[in-house]
């Protein structure tokens, strides 16, 4: 058996914070692969050394270190600002170990990320980055959640209000240490551990793990790498339901949940840990992806903000591992087609032919190349019996399709969101059930990530009618004056300020008339440039709360006319936005996408609601089939500019 080598050091990040490591290294030529441990809050690496050093001896180099005001690294004890630092600092521990590593065992590519409670959290967040492409994680008693009790969601909002005025302010109640074990031993070894700060968590740790747990929740379905999972039948201080909900959820296939009897949180250091290190041991030795790294070992899900030095603005890459697991996909198939008659006469305007397909054919086949696996298709109780008969007989792909009815003529478009609400459990993606597009909808779903947006619509320049040879006659626009709307959008960000619809309407108006704008937002986004040569495509990514607010107003019944608007006005104004918006929905206003994302910007405390737009490129083909004579230069184009068959 190789000897191991111990070592300590510290790094400095790059908030200029010492932070203190060890590594255990065997002796030897080869080695499986790198395992970084992370430990629990409120405690530090070294009270793990037995299980460090059994990893090492299995041919591990273990490398952990002690978080940022925990154990000996530097910091307020027990405080971190916010929960992106600790995945940044751990960012800094791995790549210091692949550097390390290079010189000494270049052959070295698998990683493992172990995590302990509170480490559980962290190394499922250190998934979700994808910095570093992970083999496989094993989770110990993992902090995932809890459950969302009406008294939770109370001290949540408030919490998060006084996480910023007072953060240090520790009034967020610790875990009874009576709950950590049943065996007395382990209790009082931790009670004479220096090293461990005892008492209340600060507001601000507080708020950022809840926060942390929503982000988990939210991208849990993209997490593809194997995953172990061990708990004791014992646990008192990690909810064990929602442990059992994240195993289930995850999309790996090599998944395990193994559930040791009469032990509790502090499995690993209880008195029975040997059973608990052989399993995970056995459980890692035996892993493919462990003996030779795979490229095909996609670990999970992330959306990456690059900025390129390209026309002065971020640009969004695709990456073919991107999925949409955390959007439901909607599509809106109930219009009645007015500006088409008399085409739809006879047909429903869904099912007009376009080169052979019937139009709900390309919305379908464009949300199934996106990795959608399903979709829910709202239509009309008219029009139901015929799309029914198209997607069970005719449209033969994969995306499993479910036809809603709404009585009536199915009202607005979002009349007939607040009428599914109870079938849509997640965020959403809505897309008209007129439209031809070949946008990697992808990157409109990065932009909404990135930004946190209360809404992410899609936007494409207006497509003219070209004069035909030797005719004298001007472009032609396709649709109507009374159909053209003005955008404002923030040069630097495509965030939408102003939007007026159909400003042509009025016969009188020229477009000329002035546009009147907030003070407060002219001084934080001096840029504006005003767009009557923007149509929206009818492509919406809204978040989950979006249907709570249709149901408190019940004045809203058009997403265009009425949704989109009501969110571009209540920009800019704080967290009470949000509550007037949807009472009794009281959540922190800061999610944590954006911050796992690459930016350079500064983000403003009461910037709650965003609307932002993803402007297509010049190149891609969108158009929606909502005039006639849009209908019909579709039907000529589709065959020769559309690329998504």
């Amino acid at each position: 058996m190789a000897e191991v080598a111990h070592t300590t050091g510290t790094l400095v990040n790059d908030r200029n914070q010492r932070l203190w490591y060890q590594k255990h290294v065997p002796q030897q030529t080869e080695l499986r692969g790198l395992l970084v441990f992370l430990h629990g809050i409120l405690e530090h690496s070294s009270r793990y050394n037995d299980l460090l050093n059994t990893f090492a001896l299995t041919g591990f180099a273990v490398y952990a270190m002690d978080y940022v005001g925990h154990g000996r690294s530097e910091g307020e004890r027990g405080y971190f600002d916010r929960y992106t630092d600790v995945v940044d600092d751990v960012d800094r521990l791995v790549h210091f170990a692949k550097d390390e590593l290079k010189e000494t065992h270049p052959n070295v590519k698998s990683i493992v990320v172990v995590g302990v409670s509170f480490g559980g959290l962290v190394a499922n967040l250190t998934l979700l980055k994808k910095t570093h492409q992970i083999d496989a994680a094993v989770l110990c008693a993992p902090a995932i959640n809890v459950p969302r009790t009406l008294t939770l969601n109370i001290q949540a909002y408030f919490g998060s209000v006084l996480s910023n005025t007072c953060p240090t302010w520790r009034v967020v109640p610790g875990v009874k240490v009576s709950d950590l074990s049943a065996e007395p031993d382990v209790l009082a070894a931790r009670e004479q551990d220096d090293l461990i700060t005892t008492g209340h968590l600060s507001t601000r740790v507080g708020n950022e793990t809840l926060l942390a747990f929503d982000l988990v929740d939210k991208l849990k379905h993209s997490i593809t790498l194997p995953v172990l999972i061990v708990v004791g039948t014992l646990e008192k201080v990690v909810c064990l339901r929602s442990i059992e909900t994240y195993h289930h959820d995850i999309a790996s296939q090599d998944k395990e949940l193994k559930v040791f009897d009469n032990m509790g949180h502090l499995l690993l250091n209880e008195a029975n840990r040997g059973a608990v290190y052989n399993h995970i041991t056995s459980w890692l030795t035996v892993r493919p992806a462990l003996v030779a790294h795979s490229e095909s070992q996609n670990t999970s899900y992330l959306f990456i903000r690059i900025r390129l030095i390209f026309s002065g603005k971020p640009t969004l890459l695709h990456f073919p591992w991107q999925t949409m697991a955390e959007f439901q996909a909607v599509i809106l198939a109930g219009g009645s087609g007015v500006r088409l008659y008399p085409l739809t006469e006879e047909t429903p305007k869904p099912l007009l032919p376009v080169n052979n397909h019937p139009l709900l054919y390309y919305q379908l086949a464009l949300l199934e190349k996106s990795g959608f696996s399903d979709v829910l298709v709202i239509t009309t109780t008219e029009m139901k019996d015929q799309i029914c008969d198209y997607t069970l007989r005719q449209y033969g792909g994969k995306i499993g399709i479910d036809v809603v009815a709404v009585e009536g003529d199915g009202g607005e478009t979002a009349d007939a969101l607040r009428a599914v609400a109870d079938r849509i459990r997640s965020d959403f993606i809505v897309v008209a059930g007129d439209l031809v597009t070949d946008c990697v909808l992808q990157n409109v779903a990065d932009l909404h990530r990135i930004n946190d947006a209360s809404v992410t619509m899609l936007l494409k320049q207006e497509m003219v009618e070209e004069p035909t040879k030797g005719s004298k006659s001007k472009e032609k626009p396709r649709r109507d004056r009374e159909m053209i709307d003005c955008i404002g959008l923030v040069e630097a960000d495509s965030r939408v300020v102003h939007i007026a619809h159909s400003i042509f309407a009025n016969d009188d108006m020229e477009g000329n008339e002035d546009v009147e704008m907030p003070l407060a937002l002219l001084k934080r986004r001096p840029r504006i440039n005003m767009h009557t040569d923007l149509y929206d495509a009818h492509v919406y990514i809204f978040p989950h709360w979006v249907l709570d607010l249709l149901h408190e107003k019940k004045h809203i019944a058009s997403i265009k006319a009425d949704l989109i608007p009501h969110l571009v006005r209540r920009q800019f104004r704080g967290p009470q936005a949000l509550a007037e918006s949807v009472r009794g929905k009281l959540q922190s206003p800061q999610h944590v996408a954006n911050d796992l994302s690459v930016s350079c910007g500064g983000k403003d405390e009461d910037d709650v609601m965003k609307v932002f737009a993803y402007i297509l490129p010049s190149n891609a083909y969108c158009e929606r089939a909502d005039t006639k004579e849009a209908y019909n230069a579709m039907t000529k184009e589709v065959k020769s500019k559309w690329r998504l068959q």
